[in-house]
Formats: C-alpha cells, sequence, structure tokens
C-alpha cells in the first residue's frame, strides 16, 4: 500500500494530471490480482520469497505507463486538435515496452534452474505479472485514455519544457564535458568490486530474518537455553559383516564411551544419547560406575528392555538408537553455541561437524565405518547453493538480454552498450553491500538477476532514442544531447517510482525484505546513473573510433 501511495505521488508530481495516477493504479491493480491468481491456479504458495511478487509487480509493472504518458503529452502538444496522439504514442513507444517487458521477464526466469524451488516459483509468478501489466498498458490503457479530453497546455509544457527536461539539458553538457573524469569514475568502481567480491558474506541463519523483539525469536532463545538447542545430529557405526548382537560386546561399547566423553567436553554439544549413555547410567545407579558394566548382565537386561519398547507404538526414538539385532548403533547429539544462546551458524557448525568427525577416527575402529548425519547437515551447503543459484541466474540473464537487445538493434555493438549501465549499478551494490555489511540471503540473492532484468529497460529506451537521434541528425554529439532531453525525463520518473515503491519495504520488519528493497533500488538508481551518465560517454567515444575508422578507410 505504501509502495502504491509513492508511486502514485510520482505520477502526480511528474505530469499533473488525475489520469496519470488512476489510469497507471488501474493497470497496475488488475496485473497484481492476475498475478496472484495465477499463483493460485498453479499452487504456488506465498513464501519467504514470493512474499514480494505482489508489491514488486505493483511496483515495476508501473514503469510502462510513464513511458505511454510521457510520449502521449509530447505527442499532444506536437500535433494539437487531430487526436492522434495516442496512436502516435503507442506507435512509438510500443518497441520499448515491449523490449522492457521481455528483458524484464528474462531476468526472472533466470532463476528457473535454481535448485531451490521457492526461486523458481518466484520467477515464474513474478514474470506472468510483468507480463499482464506490459498487456495492460498496451490495450487496456490506451483504450480508456482515448475516452478523455485533450491534455491541457499547462500539462504538456511540462514534459517539454518543465524544470526535469530543462536538467537533462543541462546534464548532457556536464557529461559531455567531464567524459574523461567519468570514464575514471567507472574505472574505479569496476577496482572496487573486485576487491569487495570476496568479503560480502552468506546469511542462513533464518532467526537473524526477524526483530529481536519478535515471539519467534523469545521461542527459540528459550528452547535453545532451556533444551540446549535443536539442531540434531547423529552418527551411526555398522558391525563388520553385518555380525548380530555386535554391539552387546563390551569392547565395542567401550570404543563408543570414548567417542562420547570427547562429545561431553566439546563447548559446542549440548546433548548425547545412545544405548551406551542408558548403559553407562544405569551401571551408576546399580554400581555406582559411570562406565560400561564389566559383566553382560546389565547390558543383556538393558538390550531386552529396549528392543521391547522399540517394537511397541511411540518407541520410534529407540528404534533410532539401536538395530534390531544390535548390528547397527547410533548416538544422537545437539549442538548449541552457549557462548551466544543461539543456533551455531553455518560456519560454526561446519567447525564442529569436522571435530565430531575427529572425535569418531580417533576412538571407533575404521571398520565400524563411522557416518555422520541428520537433516542439519543440509543448511551445510545452504550457502554454496544461494552462491550457485544467483551466479547462474545472472550469467543466464546477462546472456538472454545481450542476445535479445542485439537481435532487437541488429548490432551486437548496442547490444553490447546496453548492458554498460547494468554493470555499473551491480558493481557498485556489491561495493555497498561489502562496505555496510550487508549479507546475501534467500531472498536479496535474486537482486542482480531482478535489476539486470530491469534496470536494462533505461538503457534500450536510451539506445532506441540514440539510434533515432543518430539516424536524423548524423553527429554523435547532437544525438546524445537530444537523446538525453527526450528520453531522460521518462528514464528519472520510472526509475523514481520504481525506487520509491521498492524502498517501502525498508519499512519492514522482515530483514531480508528490508535488504531485498534496499539492494534492487540502489542498484537500479546506479544503472539509471548509468544510463544518464556513463552510457553517452561510452557513446560518444564509440562514436569518435567509428568516425576515425571512417575517415581512414576514405582517405
Amino acid at each position: 500500500l505504501l509502495a502504491a501511495l509513492v508511486i502514485l505521488v510520482m505520477y502526480y508530481v511528474g505530469f499533473r494530471a488525475k489520469r496519470a495516477v488512476f489510469l497507471p493504479l488501474a493497470v497496475v491493480t488488475m496485473g497484481t490480482i492476475w498475478c496472484l491468481g495465477f499463483m493460485t491456479l498453479l499452487g504456488f504458495q506465498l513464501t519467504v520469497v514470493s512474499i514480494i511478487t505482489p508489491p514488486l509487480v505493483l511496483t515495476l509493472g508501473s514503469s510502462y505507463s510513464i513511458h505511454i504518458l510521457n510520449q502521449y503529452y509530447r505527442e499532444a502538444r506536437q500535433t494539437p486538435g487531430q487526436r492522434t496522439e495516442i496512436i502516435n504514442s503507442i506507435d512509438h513507444v510500443n518497441r520499448t515496452i515491449l523490449l522492457a517487458a521481455a528483458t524484464t521477464v528474462f531476468g526472472f526466469l533466470s532463476l528457473l534452474p535454481a535448485r531451490m524451488y521457492q526461486l523458481r516459483e518466484f520467477g515464474v509468478a513474478t514474470s506472468f505479472g510483468i507480463v499482464a501489466c506490459a498487456v495492460l498498458s498496451l490495450f487496456f490503457f490506451p483504450a480508456v485514455l482515448s475516452h478523455l479530453r485533450v491534455p491541457k497546455s499547462f500539462q504538456t509544457n511540462k514534459v517539454l519544457e518543465g524544470f526535469l527536461a530543462r536538467t537533462m539539458g543541462h546534464l548532457s553538457q556536464f557529461v559531455l564535458r567531464f567524459r574523461i573524469a567519468i570514464l575514471c569514475v567507472l574505472v574505479l568502481i569496476i577496482v572496487a568490486f573486485f576487491i569487495s567480491l570476496p568479503h560480502i558474506r552468506y546469511q542462513t541463519d533464518y532467526v537473524d530474518y526477524f526483530p529481536q523483539k519478535d515471539s519467534v525469536v523469545k521461542d527459540l532463545n528459550f528452547i535453545n537455553k532451556n533444551f540446549g538447542g535443536y539442531q540434531q545430529m547423529y552418527m551411526t557405526v555398522t558391525a563388520p559383516n553385518g555380525d548380530k548382537n555386535y554391539f552387546l560386546q563390551r569392547k565395542a561399547l567401550v570404543q563408543i564411551s570414548n567417542f562420547e566423553n570427547k562429545l561431553k567436553i566439546d563447548p559446542n554439544v549440548s546433548y548425547v544419547s545412545s544405548f551406551v549413555t542408558y548403559l553407562k547410567y544405569l551401571n551408576l545407579l546399580a554400581n555406582g560406575k559411570d562406565e560400561i558394566p564389566t559383566q553382560p548382565g546389565l547390558t543383556m537386561l538393558l538390550s531386552r528392555y529396549l528392543r521391547t519398547v522399540a517394537s511397541e507404538s511411540g518407541g520410534e526414538v529407540f528404534k533410532t538408537l539401536i538395530g534390531p539385532d544390535f548390528s547397527r548403533l547410533t548416538v544422537s547429539f545437539r549442538f548449541y553455541d552457549r557462548k551466544h544462546n543461539r543456533l551455531l551458524s553455518e560456519n560454526d557448525l561446519r567447525n564442529a561437524v569436522s571435530r565430531v568427525e575427529k572425535y569418531a577416527s580417533e576412538t571407533i575402529d575404521p571398520s565400524l565405518k563411522p557416518q555422520v548425519w541428520g537433516s542439519t547437515l543440509r543448511f551445510l551447503d545452504l550457502s554454496a547453493v544461494m552462491r550457485h543459484d544467483q551466479s547462474q541466474s545472472t550469467v543466464i540473464s546477462v546472456v538472454l538480454i545481450f542476445l535479445l537487445t542485439a537481435i532487437a538493434f541488429r548490432s551486437i555493438r548496442f547490444g553490447f552498450f546496453t548492458l554498460v549501465p547494468l554493470a555499473t549499478g551491480i558493481m557498485f551494490n556489491f561495493v555497498l553491500m561489502a562496505a555496510l555489511g550487508i549479507p546475501l540471503d534467500m531472498t536479496t540473492v535474486m537482486f542482480s538477476s531482478i535489476a539486470i532484468g530491469v534496470g536494462v529497460d533505461d538503457s534500450i529506451h536510451f539506445v532506441l532514442q540514440f539510434n533515432e537521434q543518430l539516424h536524423d541528425t548524423r553527429d554523435t554529439t547532437s544525438a546524445i544531447t537530444n537523446t538525453l532531453e527526450v528520453a531522460g525525463r521518462p528514464i528519472v520518473l520510472t526509475t523514481a517510482s520504481i525506487v520509491g515503491g521498492l524502498l517501502m519495504l525498508t519499512l519492514g520488519s522482515f530483514q531480508p525484505i528490508v535488504f531485498f528493497g534496499l539492494m534492487v533500488s540502489s542498484a537500479l538508481f546506479m544503472t539509471m546513473v548509468g544510463t544518464l551518465v556513463i552510457l553517452p560517454v561510452v557513446l560518444y567515444f564509440s562514436g569518435q573510433l567509428l568516425d576515425r575508422r571512417h575517415r581512414a578507410k576514405v582517405r
């Protein structure tokens, strides 16, 4: 709701017209409803990842309306009274909207190969929402617009001669004058990116996602403090050749006892349970000795008792600890960070598992094949999975968008140029994350793919307009100046509305959503800066290089 409010304010400030508020709102509202209906039809649930789909569709889908409105007011000024402004506007911007929607969808669909199904569902659902908003913008929006009166002159003047339009004219002079300094800044961003990249960390402890005063955190802290955590692990040993009753022999039980003694002095192990644990406790009660009994009587008594309990309903715990014929034995233990009263972090858990494996190698005969297992081990690979998914989706989105833009522009050179602002925004974001200590988690891991798919809209709009201006003027400098004056305003307005809407996510209490809003907003803002400042410089030097080659061929 806050995102929608910010977008509406941006629209009204940009165009000072009621139609510029309610028509885009109708488009994104219907697009969001269609998206949620699509998710329901496919059986998708709102997860920790896809919970951001509705506000994302609401925010991103609004950008297409700005391109139409901006061109609509320009056409209304140029063809007053002819009522052809709607047809001319759609004819002028439909290619921009179709390309922008396609690249955004490609950015989201690059998540399809991800290992985490939540990312795949998020990519599919949000892509459908973007397509819905693009279709509504090209059909529903102009249909309603055709029933409204012609814009007033002060509204069209604001688009062509307002403060933002004048600012774009001054910006073109600044960019061309300080083009060398701008290239140096780009080089500094690239260097800072490679320095910062190794310092990016991954957040896998979901407890840190919630505010410290949240009931979830309080309940988990209570469990940790009173029950020693709940990161359960197991170590299973198997008798050589599957010998029955092997773990009723004192020699074998002593090895397990030595292993457990090492576990109990480990600072991060809070609880140990096994057949050996019960046997030693029984011996302590009977004989006052906390050790494996020297005579088999107690061992046989306990084994019969546990077999009986395990065979009855509710004896699943004991089935885990002992095999049906005592050819297998399992030690259950629990990890817990006593110092900070919390679960072990991924790195600490990995170190703890390594210590357990070391204890087993020091105390247990290798022929027993000790094996550490448990569902907790899945979290050891979570950061690797996130790193893999992020890298893979980023590469796929870049390749797909490059191919699409190169084909659309019929030029590999211009396809490459559209990626320059994206690279600027993504690299700057990684520098920001390293500087502020912001981690990548289940949600923020997607920011690069989303920023690529959405951020390329600005550069596509800029390059399309640049090609038109270059065709008319045949001069690179004039083409850049005219492009900034024509395309700069809608680029700034679309980015401002998207960034303003996404920044509302930072007011949430769920940390991944807060960081996601901050990261995507930062990336899109820097992508806009790259489009309006760095891309013109790249186009300028590219044009100079082509002119030199052309003159050399003529000579």
